[in-house]
């Protein structure tokens, strides 16, 4: 019985009964079924194994059976492997044989290899040829031709059925690779041919007249054109002769002239009258005149109802210019014979073929076949003579009376190339496998050896042709070597089959020729890749089990289901600095298997830049702490990768704290600048942490509904100086506001001066002042703490003043405009003095060297305008420096 063991992907050695046979089928080519078969020379019947496979081109596959000897078979036994496309009984495209003469036993088990491949240059999937020889693949470079290849109607033959385009039915009104449109029967020509037949010999789906091919073409027998769509006419449209002497059927009828009874009595020329249906002459009287006929003017003179050549009077005479009458015929005939190998008299002259001087040199017919007439006879042509035999100018087989006869007494005939061929070639070489053949292949009357165009030539098994003799190649009186499968003495046996190897050396491994056996020394299979056979039982390194998982080759490759291969696969995983596809690269290495730009790391994403596992980014350490990737491939992102301790991890303030993105402070201060928990929003617009009403800044100033920081009064300037009150919320209260100085402070005559309020009474002196003003003037203090009444100009007043008209009274104020304040101070107030709005970032209000900024806030921050604590951590005292303040 035949056992299917198993795959090579899977196989394991199955439990083997005594007498086995180990089976392996190596598949090298395309097929969908392997069939294996057992058989004996007593038994018809074989055992066998059906395998459904799916084999495509560039795959190899092993399959192992396992063969169990039958109690009715001998010691012989027939192996055989088919593959079949389709399925299991589908067309049979590989074999593979081979005979054993014993089974195994005693727990010896014969190992045999069946390798199933065909030619199959294109690797289409289908062989060149079958088992049997006949073709199969009909052109097996072309991978788009092959059996059951789609085939439109505009293409060659790609399914090698032999038949392309036009050739097939099912292509009818389709067209060729040529553009030719298909018909049946073959190739439709470009224009409908006949016109009067009623078919569509073009294929264009009109017929005749129907068709704009036939446009002015006859479409019948009579003369009828087509002079229409689909309409066949007569030409001039005459429903009856008109016209009874220019030889022409003018009403098309099928008769022309006197025949067509229309012409009965009527002119047929200048010098005639149809009478019957012949034109006779005419007398001087208008009636008939009868006389000698003249046998080439057309008219019947006589008539005698025959004109012309058709009357026996002008038998012989002439007709014309080079034209006799011939009684034989009744028609013209010319002046010289017309064939010369009819037995006919064609011209008239009482002379026929060959004796008819015109005949000279002109074909004729001998009792053998053809010849030419020379000197009055009829002559063939010998096709081997090297003469002219018949006279005509050619020599044997130039003369085509010579085609396909004999031209030498050796088998050659003459050919339809006017040479002399040996089976169809007019250079026949007797070479190759013609030398041991028997036959004389080239016609020279020498064969095989006999010929010299085989010196040299192998001329049977380790045979070649030397002299006229086909002696042993290697000249060996015996057998000299016992390993080389060649018959060295030429006495058809070859190594341990013949008796000169007895005892021997038939094997790289030590074995011995015995018993007409090569016996090996070795019990098992010392090496895997030695390409031996050790142990001399017929399967080496790995198709020897002994070798299973057993190295066999570089890089790690070891013995698996019979073939050497990496037990990782083909794949490279690119990370695991191991070369797992045995190629002898490893990871980035290997270009093919990890191209640039493939991850290469387990963590982090470093990816292969050339032969090195790179990180992208570059970074060596983690300093991009917000945008979500890990920067320096080291698996750990942002605030989670140590490196960013401390560093910012977002726009809003957070930074990296403990592996999280928090945010130093917790709450919003919204009488400090900066975004202090990290919420996006800042003092006054962040409407959680600072609702409306919160302070926001020294000297009163609070967030309003709007989300700005500014004064709750909304008054630009100090108006009312009694009230206690910061009423512009700048920090100066009262006449302590340089917008108070000179205003009304109290009871009575009391005033701002300086930045007390003092009581004056009219004509006296201003308090602390000590300055006098005559009646009718204020007092009034400048912001440089002088005292002054009155001004009739600028020039009156400090440099830095100037004189303003405050309702016809004259004083020394700070600005008149705007324009006359710094960039501190912009705006200019109705009392003349500058002053920084709320809520305006005014810049700077303290220089770069401190200048201005007093108590807690000594340090000037230019880019803020304002004092602050710190500009920077090393100017903290406890806790880290956060936008420009201590925490």
């Amino acid at each position: 019985m035949l056992l299917w063991a198993a795959a090579a992907a899977a196989c394991r050695t199955p439990p083997l009964e005594e007498s086995a046979i180990r089976v392996t089928v190596e598949v090298r080519s395309a097929v969908d079924c392997v069939r294996v078969a057992a058989s004996d020379e007593r038994t018809g019947s074989p055992a066998s194994a059906k395998l459904p496979v799916n084999v495509v081109p560039g795959e190899v596959r092993v399959l192992v059976v396992a063969v169990l000897r039958r109690l009715e078979w001998g010691e012989r036994v027939r192996l055989q492997a088919e593959g079949r496309k389709g399925d299991c009984a589908g067309l049979l495209v590989l074999r593979s044989a081979t005979e054993l003469t014993a089974f195994g036993g005693g727990g010896r088990v014969p190992n045999v290899t069946l390798v199933l491949e065909g030619q199959d240059e294109d690797r289409d999937g289908h062989v060149a040829r079958l088992p049997g020889g006949a073709a199969y693949d009909c052109d097996d470079l072309k991978a788009e031709v092959h059996p059951g290849a789609a085939e439109p109607c505009a293409s060659v033959d790609l399914d090698c059925d032999g038949r392309a385009g036009c050739e097939r039915s099912e292509c009818l009104g389709q067209r060729d690779v040529a553009g030719r449109r298909c018909c049946p029967g073959g190739v439709a020509p470009d224009l409908e041919p006949k016109c009067d037949d009623g078919l569509d010999q073009d294929c264009d789906g009109l017929a005749d007249c129907a068709d704009g091919d036939c446009a002015g073409q006859l479409c019948d027998a009579f003369g009828r054109r087509c002079l229409g769509p689909a309409s066949c006419d007569c030409p001039g449209g005459a429903a009856m002769e008109v016209d009874c002497g220019d030889g022409r059927d003018g009403d098309c009828d099928g008769l022309a002239d006197c025949a067509d009874p229309d012409c009965g009595g009527r002119s047929c020329g200048p010098a005639g009258r149809c009478t019957g249906a012949t034109c006779c002459s005419v007398g001087p009287d208008g009636g008939v005149a009868v006389g000698p006929e003249r046998c080439g003017d057309s008219l019947d003179n006589d008539c005698n109802q025959a004109a012309d050549c058709a009357d026996p009077a002008c038998g012989g005479k002439p007709f014309d210019a080079g034209l006799l009458c011939c009684g034989a015929t009744g028609s013209p005939a010319p002046v010289a014979e017309a064939s010369c190998a009819d037995g006919a008299d064609d011209d008239c002259d009482g002379l026929s073929d060959c004796d008819d001087p015109s005949c000279e040199r002109k074909p004729c017919v001998t009792s053998d076949g053809g010849g030419a007439c020379w000197a009055s006879a009829c002559r063939g042509e010998s096709c081997k003579n090297r003469v002219d035999d018949n006279g005509d100018g050619k020599i044997d087989c130039a003369d085509t009376l010579c085609l396909g006869v004999a031209c030498n007494d050796f088998g050659a005939v003459c050919g339809s190339s006017g040479s002399c061929e040996c089976n169809g070639s007019a250079v026949a070489v007797e070479s190759g496998a013609s030398c041991a053949n028997g036959t004389d292949d080239d016609c020279d009357g020498k064969a095989d050896c006999l010929d010299s165009s085989c010196a040299g030539q192998a001329c049977g098994p380790s045979k070649v042709c030397q002299g006229a003799a086909c002696i042993c190649a290697m000249g060996q009186p015996s057998e000299v070597s016992c390993a080389d499968k060649a018959d060295n003495d030429c006495d058809g046996q070859v190594d341990c089959a013949d008796a000169d190897c007895g005892g021997r050396a038939c094997s790289p491994s030590g074995g011995a020729c015995q018993g007409g056996a090569c016996v090996c020394q070795l019990s098992a299979e010392a090496d895997c890749k030695n390409g031996a056979d050790d142990d001399c039982n017929g399967a080496a390194d790995c198709a020897d089990l002994a070798c299973a998982q057993k190295a066999c080759g570089p890089f790690g490759r070891t013995c698996d289901a019979g073939v050497c291969s990496c037990p990782t696969g083909a794949v490279e995983p690119c990370a695991n600095g191991v070369d797992d596809n045995c190629d002898g690269l490893v990871d980035c290495q290997d270009s093919q298997r990890c191209p640039p730009g493939t991850v290469c790391s387990t963590a982090g994403q470093k990816r292969c830049v050339g032969a090195s596992c790179s990180c992208p980014l570059g970074q060596a350490a983690e300093t991009s702490c917000g945008d979500g990737l890990d920067n320096d491939c080291d698996g750990q992102t942002d605030c989670v990768d140590a490196d960013c301790g401390g560093l910012a991890c977002s726009v809003t303030g957070r930074r990296c704290a403990g592996g999280a993105c928090v945010c130093p402070l917790v709450a919003e201060r919204c009488d400090l600048p900066g975004d202090e928990d990290c919420d996006g929003q800042a003092d006054c617009s962040d409407a959680v942490s600072c609702p409306a009403g919160s302070l926001c800044g020294a000297a009163g100033l609070r967030c309003s509904d709007a989300g700005v920081c500014s004064c709750p009064s909304g008054q630009a300037r100090e108006l009312t100086c009694a009230d206690g009150a910061d009423n512009d919320c700048d920090g100066a209260v009262d006449c302590a506001d340089p917008d108070c100085l000179g205003a009304a402070c109290g009871s009575g005559q009391s005033f701002c001066c300086g930045a007390g309020c003092a009581v004056t009474a009219a004509q006296g002196n201003c308090g602390y002042c000590s300055f006098t003003c005559v009646a009718g003037e204020a007092c009034q203090a400048t912001p440089s703490g002088a005292v002054d009444c009155t001004c009739a100009s600028d020039t009156d007043c400090l440099p830095s003043h100037r004189c303003k008209n405050f309702g016809g009274t004259k004083l020394c104020v700070e600005c008149l405009s705007s324009a006359d304040c710094p960039s501190a101070r912009p705006a200019c107030s109705a009392a003349g003095v500058c002053y920084c709005p709320p809520a305006v970032p005014c810049t700077p209000v303290c220089v770069p060297d401190g200048g201005g900024c007093a108590g807690g806030t000594p340090l000037c921050a230019p880019s803020l305008g304002r004092c602050v604590e710190c500009l920077s951590p090393s100017h903290c005292d406890g806790g880290p420096c956060v936008n420009f303040f201590c925490q």
